[in-house]
């Protein structure tokens, strides 16, 4: 039992540390332009509840780093929990998602970090913006959470 908490434990917070890492390639992508050139706005002043959103749910995907998918690869390790994340977050959390519109769930969760509502926008051409950005940004946070998990985890 004190095994199984260990483990709970280490994976939440190595989840949660890759958010931190998610967050911080967030803020570099803003600085640098990159989510303008792909239409994903972000405003300035929504990023403390956009580091808490990155962190928690950070850690719950950490859950995953205890599944036994290579685990003897951080590296392989990372990225195919990082493309978990990428499909939860696209086919769920993303508003007119299949599963979010199946479940009817109609909150984006991005138009909460978003300076001005929009229109209900076309999932599909969202995808197109979306995918890049949340698969390069989710391998990020998978690839810090399987590093932080086996650097904690081997002690």
């Amino acid at each position: 039992m004190h095994m199984l908490l260990r483990n709970l434990a280490i994976a939440f917070a190595a989840g949660a540390g890759g958010g931190a890492m998610k967050f911080a390639a967030y803020k570099v992508a803003l600085e640098t332009g990159i989510l303008s050139w792909f239409k994903l706005p972000l405003a300035a002043h929504a990023f403390p509840a956009f580091l808490y959103k990155l962190v928690t749910l950070g850690g719950l995907f950490g859950f995953l780093l205890l599944l036994p998918l290579f685990a003897r690869s951080w590296l392989i390790r990372g990225i195919l929990v990082g493309v978990a994340a990428t499909l939860a977050d696209i086919l769920f959390f993303q508003s007119g998602a299949p599963l979010a519109a199946a479940l009817d769930f109609g909150q984006d969760v991005m138009a909460t970090f978003e300076s001005s509502p929009e229109p209900k926008r076309d999932w599909l051409s969202d995808l197109r913006r979306i995918t890049p950005v949340a698969l390069g940004t989710n391998v990020i946070w998978g690839l810090a959470a399987s590093y932080i998990y086996d650097a904690i985890a081997e002690r």
